[in-house]
């Protein structure tokens, strides 16, 4: 059984190195929580937020706030859908935007890093 000992901030760390990380800590039976801050996760959510949002639209920070909601509640990978969805529904495909691609790349790449409280869902 692996005794868990510790939390390494992962917000920023390139894949490989993560999985360094875990395979070092199986290594020698110990368990490690990666964490990722919710600071970081919203500076992506802003960069999407702005390439679907006109400039001074008053509704960006309510749509920052619901999708931040989203992803605290379990759910990175609903919000990352959502996000791709929005984006195409307002004309603009993979690759055309570095906010959406980026947001939407990391959440999909972090979701299982994402789980703050344990859920599994979607908030309100």
């Amino acid at each position: 059984m692996c005794a868990s000992r510790g939390r390494v901030d992962g917000g920023g760390r390139a894949p490989h190195q993560i999985d360094l990380i875990n395979e070092q800590s199986a290594a020698r039976g110990i368990g490690v929580h990666i964490v990722i801050d919710i600071i970081h996760v919203l500076e992506y959510l802003w960069g999407a937020a702005h390439a679907l949002h006109e400039t001074g639209d008053k509704t960006i920070e309510a749509w920052v706030a619901r999708a931040g909601r989203t992803i605290l509640a379990g759910g990175a990978v609903q919000a990352a859908e959502r996000i791709r969805g929005a984006a195409m529904a307002a004309g603009i495909a993979v690759g055309k935007n570095k906010g959406i691609d980026d947001a939407v790349a990391y959440l999909t790449n972090k979701a299982d890093d994402l789980r703050f409280f344990g859920g599994g869902g979607s908030a309100s």
